[in-house]
């Protein structure tokens, strides 16, 4: 048992730091769910149980004492004597130890650290559990519920800060007090799809299982980051779960929600919109939508190599020893024991007794045989016949009678077919590199030829999109000034609007910067269009600071 927990935690730290290394390479070119799954690795090596008679990466299994070699066992059947008095102490068991008394046992120092690394893990995952009580009891304290939908049920609280997804058996979604009024309909839509996105991936379970890996790590700083690097992952793979096959315009309404859900620390099992980590990665992650095939191909990779993973760092169980022979001194195969001499004539029994068949050298004594009917045989003076000849020496045995211990050959083969697995995986990746290349380079000699229209086109449209949206914040920001208890007319200037709600000034500016950083990243437009927008949108940023003048 020993053995297996410290083959299982070099095992893991192995798995986190190659982990670690491949998420940002894997993440960049398959998307991040692919990176997400890959922590499926150390999870699962963490509960592998061993497995018998498997040859582990730390070292072989001893199964036979190699002492004992074909020549040796030959020479030790041919050498065993014919007598049973000889068998018998050649095969007796060797006598068994007194048990120490109990007084003079000492304290195994093994278990005294099992017990220690077991006890400071138990402390750590109580003292996290204690700390998700406390939230989930603060979040429910003045909570009204608004709905349940799929068996989620959706409250709204005055003591969390953004939306957050909590529960496992019984799960909730806790949203701000000023969800209405911080988000706008398409926002608090996508805030809802997230949140119940984690959900339905069983986050939260994921989140349990990754904290009692981390519990049995309290004492490695690799698995504080490792822990750190899955729950950013996990985020980025819930992203990309929501936004799959979005448009251009749900991704920048997603990224402002973003941008407005900043909330405070959470508890580990707790799934916040924006838990302040990684925002940059999520941003970009956002304008770089990922294909279907390099979809396909990044989770038959992930699946290659946790099974490869797996199967390297699986912990062996070792099969019980074979007991080597008795050494006896050897003779030389083939040479006949020496006559006996003839002996004087004596009285013999009428019944003389079997040798004992060479077959039966090996096998333990048999029990003796109860006393029979008292029967006296008839004894007669015959004269002593000389002992026959010794029987031939049994042949040494062949190489194919003798079990042979094999090097594992499942193993071997596992590793050349996950080997020839990820070669095939490699080519096709390759492949499909090479088709998106050329794909790439036709859609951009078709959009080469139709920039100039669409240039004019968007330099047409980018200024009534400026004005719609400034419409619409104008009527939010009229809404929650209403709500508010402040009656203000429609032709009101943005100062009296701004007046009922200090943030609603940073919350338009934030969001059309928003917008121009992410059409600023947006690759799939051409340098033409992409600069009538951005002028578009710094001539709507001049007009909102003519219009709102600091105070």
């Amino acid at each position: 048992m020993t053995a297996w927990l410290i083959q299982t935690l070099v095992a893991t730290m192995l798995l986190m730091a190659i982990v670690l290394m491949a998420r940002g390479p894997i993440g960049r070119s398959f998307g991040p769910r692919i990176a997400y799954a890959l922590w499926l690795l150390p999870a699962l090596r963490m509960a592998l149980p061993p497995l018998p008679g498997w040859t582990t990466l730390f070292g072989p299994i001893d199964t036979i004492d190699p002492a004992v070699s074909l020549v040796g066992l030959a020479d030790a059947v041919a050498a065993v004597p014919a007598e049973p008095a000889a068998i018998m102490a050649a095969t007796a068991p060797p006598p068994l130890a007194a048990p120490l008394p109990p007084a003079a046992t000492a304290a195994d120092p093994v278990a005294l650290l099992l017990a220690l690394w077991l006890g400071v893990a138990a402390l750590y995952f109580g003292w996290q559990m204690v700390r998700y009580r406390l939230f989930l009891r603060a979040a429910l304290r003045g909570a009204v519920r608004l709905t349940t939908e799929c068996g989620v049920e959706v409250l709204v609280s005055p003591n969390v800060t953004g939306p957050v997804a909590v529960g496992i058996l019984r799960r909730r979604i806790f949203l701000p007090a000023d969800f209405l009024a911080r988000y706008t309909p398409e926002e608090r839509r996508l805030a809802l799809l997230h949140e119940a996105a984690h959900h339905d991936r069983l986050d939260i379970a994921a989140n349990l299982a990754a904290l009692a890996v981390r519990a049995l790590h309290w004492w490695n700083p690799l698995a504080q980051r490792a822990y750190t690097a899955f729950r950013a992952d996990q985020e980025l793979a819930c992203d990309a779960t929501v936004l799959a096959g979005a448009a251009a315009d749900q991704r920048i309404v997603y990224g402002r929600a973003l941008l407005k859900s900043a909330s405070s620390r959470t508890p580990p099992l707790v799934c916040a919109l924006d838990p302040k980590n990684a925002l940059r990665q999520r941003i970009g992650m956002i304008a770089r939508p990922i294909g279907r095939v390099r979809l396909m191909f990044g989770a038959a990779l992930a699946l290659v190599m946790i099974g490869a993973g797996m199967m390297m760092t699986a912990s062996g169980l070792a099969l019980p020893p074979v007991p080597a022979a008795p050494r006896i001194p050897a003779r030389t195969v083939g040479t006949p024991l020496p006559p006996r001499p003839i002996a004087e004539p004596r009285l013999v029994s009428a019944v003389r007794p079997t040798p004992p068949a060479a077959a039966a050298i090996a096998a333990p004594p048999a029990p003796p045989a109860p006393p029979a009917a008292p029967a006296a045989p008839a004894l007669t003076l015959v004269p002593a016949v000389p002992a026959p000849p010794a029987p031939p020496a049994p042949a040494a045995p062949q190489v194919a009678d003798v079990p042979r211990v094999e090097p594992c050959p499942e193993e071997r083969r596992a590793g050349e077919e996950a080997a020839a697995e990820a070669r095939r995986a490699a080519w096709e990746a390759r492949r499909e590199a090479e088709q998106a290349r050329r794909e790439a380079e036709r859609e951009a000699r078709v959009a080469q030829r139709e920039a100039l229209a669409e240039a004019r086109a968007a330099q047409a449209r980018v200024p009534a999109v400026v004005r719609a949206s400034l419409a619409s914040v104008r009527r939010g920001m009229a809404d929650a000034c209403a709500r508010q208890g402040v009656s203000l007319s429609s032709d009101a200037d943005w100062g009296a609007l701004a007046t009922c709600g200090p943030r609603l000034r940073e919350t338009l500016r934030a969001s059309l910067s928003g917008i121009r950083a992410s059409l600023a990243r947006n690759r799939t437009l051409s340098d033409e269009k992409r600069a009538d927008a951005l002028s578009g949108i710094d001539d709507a940023l001049t007009e909102l600071d003519d219009a709102l003048p600091g105070q």
